[in-house]
């Protein structure tokens, strides 16, 4: 699909996904009125939000008040941005799948209702890769990987590399000068050398720099 630029194109992303997840007959809703309901099935019910800023729980108690009576009905979210958290614990009391959706329209697991919906689908005429690896894959990091990097980002990983830059810098340009140094004298004409003069030129027009750099902030320190 084209990149998503308005609500009505989001509301048809939204059929196409369904519709590849197993509900066949998911349609977008009628223009008007539809109770907070954009697309839906005889199986599902979707609501899409395009912008505005993190989904909240009213969001979607909104979508589950519309499903009514119907509890055999799925009930799935599709928005451009996140969730808040009471957002996210509401969903997984009420069994409401939770994507985001990037701008060409793939499909981003935010729960694990939304998870469990995405290798549940069917399984007819898709390869392997796309119909196991690839959604098992978006569920592990969506769930498991980018939440746990961004902990390890925000408490090791920056505080390391915001006391330590300076010196990362000096090792790094450095190392460079002296790599770009044997490539240039010892590999043969060819890619490799035009590799090594260019990593050359790099490191020693920035290494002066990022030594003057690290003495100038040891000199402060002590």
């Amino acid at each position: 699909m084209p990149h998503i630029h308005t609500a009505q194109e989001a509301e048809v992303n939204a059929a196409v996904r369904m519709r590849e997840l197993g509900f066949a007959d998911a349609r977008v809703t009628a223009a008007g009125p539809d109770g907070g309901i954009d697309v839906s099935s005889s199986r599902a019910l979707a609501q899409v939000k395009l912008r505005g800023g993190m989904v909240g729980r009213q969001d979607l108690q909104a979508l589950y008040g519309a499903r009514g009576q119907d509890v055999s009905k799925r009930l799935l979210f599709f928005a451009a941005s996140g969730y808040s958290k009471p957002a996210i614990d509401y969903a997984d009391r009420n069994q409401i799948a939770l994507f985001i959706y990037e701008p060409m329209g793939t499909l981003v697991a935010r729960n694990k209702c939304a998870a469990t919906l995405v290798l549940d689908g069917p399984h007819r005429k898709q390869s392997f890769w796309s119909r196991v690896l690839w959604p098992t894959l978006t569920a592990i990091w969506s769930l498991a990987v980018w939440p746990l990097f961004r902990a390890l980002w925000t408490r090791w990983l920056w505080p390391f590399f915001d006391d330590r830059w300076r010196l990362i810098s000096v090792i790094a340009f450095t190392a460079g000068a002296c790599a770009g140094i044997t490539v240039v004298v010892f590999a043969s004409p060819g890619p490799l050398r035009v590799f090594g003069t260019v990593l050359l030129l790099v490191s020693v027009l920035n290494m002066p720099v990022a030594w003057w750099i690290y003495l100038a902030d040891r000199s402060r320190a002590s």
